[in-house]
Parts: C-alpha cells; structure tokens; sequence
C-alpha cells in the first residue's frame, strides 16, 4: 500500500490497482513498506488511439476490484513473466494493442461518470486546462487570467471550465503549489533546502503568503511541519 500524488489527486494505491500516469508530469509515490510497482510505458500518442482523451483519468486510482481491473493486472503479471521466457516477435504488437484496448475500456467503464453533468467539450476543455497548469506550476506569473489568455478564452468562460471540478482555477493552483511544497518538506532529500526556498520554486513570491495559505491548508507553519515528519522519520529509526 502506498501514497501517490498526481495531476491534482492523491491517491492511496492498495495490491491489484491500476492507476494512469503522465510522465512529463510532477508525480510523487511513498510506501511505509516494500512496494513492487509494475509501470507499463506508453508513447501518448499511441495511448490515445485507445483512450482519445487520457488527461481526465491521470492520478485517479482504478481499484482492483472495479470492473476489469483485476483480470487486466493478472494479465499484466502474466505478461511480465512470459516477457522473461521471451514472447514470439510476430505476436507482441497484436498481444500491447489488445491489452491497451482493456486499459481504455477499464477506465472509460469506471470513470464514466466524469463528464456526467457538464458537456464533453467543457469536461475536455478542463483536463487540458489542468494540463496546463501542472506543466506551469512552478511559474509565479501563473494565473487566471494568464491561462485563459493562453487557451484563448475569456475569464469568464475560464469559470464554467472549472465548474465542471470542485475548485475555482486559482483554488486549484493554490492547492496543487502547496501540496507540492508539503511534499518536499517532508522529504528528507530537500532538508538542506530553506522553506522559502521551497515555497518561491513552486511559484510563490511572498514568504507571508505562503506561510498563511500552508496554515490554512496544513493547520501548522511550514517548518512546524517540517519538524513534525522529521520526528516521524526518527521513530521510524528507532
């Protein structure tokens, strides 16, 4: 069992479950203990020949007990173990489309709710919005305005875009940078890294500001966090 932050989502990943992952994408998995992770890489091209638009489904968990998630997995696994005794070269092209054919069809039965309640070009619009503000998340002149600019809509159209989520734009640009910060507090590689360096890399410029928005978000300051997981990992140590 482990934890995985994705494209705005985090997700608690038990044995069997399937989840989709952008790799140009900011991502980050933690385990409490040994974990075995089977990636399957997929050029995105070829990815939407199966599943056109994959952005709605990125960091959202697929459980192994959902529809065909389970015989997709022990199809993987399967898989994995015949790759070692060597798969007829004539057969590896048909054998990747047809599992790739299962994934889309896994995810477009379980999700199939996504777009319920808002129109396909405005569900559509949302995850390439989304898209676009994890590709920019690190700049500080990231906004609104600057992403309606970029996608070329009015601020208010920008609004109904976002209506189909639960956030308004800035909402979500605010959580996904401090979520990002929390992460890299708490990991011990970025010890040697000040807070409001940290803060000031994912698009903050105002140290008070970051320190009330994490407070808000966390209930503790940024370093108070940070010396409460350092805490955790000596306990774990002991």
């Amino acid at each position: 069992m482990g934890q995985l932050l994705h494209y705005g989502h985090q997700e608690l990943l038990h044995e069997g479950d399937l989840v989709l992952c952008d790799l140009a994408l900011t991502r980050s998995y933690h385990a409490e203990e040994r974990a075995e992770l089977v990636m399957l890489h997929v050029p995105a091209n070829i990815m939407e020949e199966h599943l056109p638009s994959p952005e709605p489904f990125c960091g959202l968990r697929l459980g192994a007990a959902q529809g065909l998630a389970h015989p997709v997995t022990s199809l993987v696994l399967d898989l994995c173990t015949r790759l070692d005794d060597g798969l007829p070269v004539d057969f590896q092209d048909r054998v990747a489309r047809h599992l790739l054919d299962l994934i889309a069809t896994c995810y477009a039965i379980a999700f199939d709710s996504l777009a319920m309640g808002a129109s396909s070009i405005l569900s559509g619009r949302y995850a390439k919005t989304r898209l676009l503000i994890e590709q920019n998340l690190r700049d500080p002149d990231l906004s609104p305005s600057s992403i309606a600019d970029q996608i070329k809509v009015s601020s208010r159209y920008l609004r109904m875009i976002f209506a189909t989520g639960s956030e308004t734009a800035s909402a979500y640009i605010l959580r996904r940078r401090l979520e990002e910060c929390a992460r890299q507090l708490s990991d011990p590689a970025w010890r040697g890294h000040s807070t409001t360096k940290i803060a000031f890399a994912w698009g903050f410029n105002s140290a008070p500001h970051f320190t009330r928005s994490f407070r808000g978000r966390y209930g503790v300051s940024p370093r108070h966090y940070r010396l409460l997981h350092q805490g955790s990992e000596l306990q774990k140590k002991r």
